[in-house]
């Protein structure tokens, strides 16, 4: 009988749950997250943690399709609705090739042309809050904000030592997110994940009402994998695993832990990290897969 497929690389949750991937269940975390009293979050986590994954999870959740939620533990658990999303993903915009400014202009407009909706406004930051404005006049419900890798235009100009493009994305995007806060009656939901926290008094002067995540015990097990997740969801590759290395099971758990166990956001539990579980169980061999992805330049 063949195995589950893996869901490595897979940072589309519509696309991993009509193939039928292999999802370790994350939607408690997310069902705990919308009782919180705020809706402006942010997380930060190293790359290749789940964090687009997420993103894309918190989307398809918004706008209502419940299908592909199924057997998964929010399914009954909220009233399904469908809410306008602006969702920006710093990872996939052209900053390189066309300017900050314009790569950000460029989306917005992108939004806009799918909502029909031409702006009237001309610099980014009030684009941004008419598109808003503008989303929830059109559906009747508020807008939910999504935004990925939002540090990436600043660390990408770190790695390559241009101290003074960095300083001008910081400044753009600051423009960009100045606005969310005088626009919260327009916001139903706000989340913002990246690998970095920059200090509020500079990036996030302007939306100072985010409450971070990275360091919340009830959330630090909403991305990687914790020991019980491993040893349950991945059973079978794990059983095979064994079999393939010729040794006990319990001595290959030992052996993961020692690889791929060292991350902590509490000081106390630690998760795996999903990219070198999933890389593992794929191979069949251990390895340095997270390091070998890419290591951050400018730490």
């Amino acid at each position: 009988m063949p195995l589950p497929l893996l869901p490595t690389g897979q940072q589309d949750f519509a696309e991993l749950r009509r193939t039928q991937r292999l999802y370790v269940d994350k939607t408690f975390y997310v069902w705990q997250l919308l009782q919180q009293g705020s809706i402006f979050f942010f997380l930060s986590r190293p790359r290749r943690f789940g964090k687009s994954l997420l993103i894309s999870l918190l989307k398809c959740l918004f706008e209502g399709k419940q299908d592909l939620f199924k057997g998964l533990f929010i399914y009954d658990k909220i009233h399904w609705q469908t809410y306008p999303v602006i969702h920006l993903d710093f990872s996939h915009m052209d900053f390189k090739g066309k300017g900050l400014w314009q790569a950000i202009n460029d989306r917005l407009e992108q939004i806009a042309a799918q909502c029909k909706l031409s702006f009237r406004e001309t610099t980014i930051g009030s684009k941004f809050a008419e598109l808003m404005e503008r989303m929830h006049q059109q559906m009747g419900n508020q807008v939910v904000i999504l935004i990925d890798e939002y540090d990436k235009p600043i660390t990408d100009a770190l790695e390559t030592q241009h101290l003074s493009q960095a300083y001008l994305h910081r400044d753009i995007l600051r423009q960009l997110y100045s606005v969310v806060k005088g626009s919260s009656q327009h916001i139903k939901f706000f989340f913002m994940t990246g690998i970095t926290r920059f200090s509020k008094v500079s990036l996030f002067s302007d939306l100072n009402n985010l409450t971070d995540l990275t360091y919340f015990s009830a959330f630090h097990d909403l991305l990687g994998y914790t020991q019980k997740e491993l040893e349950s969801y991945f059973a079978e590759y794990l059983h095979r695993l064994a079999e393939q290395v010729q040794l006990p099971l319990e001595e290959v758990l030992r052996q993961i832990k020692r690889w791929y166990n060292g991350y902590s956001w509490n000081g106390c539990n630690q998760v795996y990290n999903p990219y070198s579980i999933l890389r593992l169980l794929e191979s069949q061999q251990f390895g340095n897969y997270w390091f070998e992805s890419g290591t951050p330049k400018f730490l």
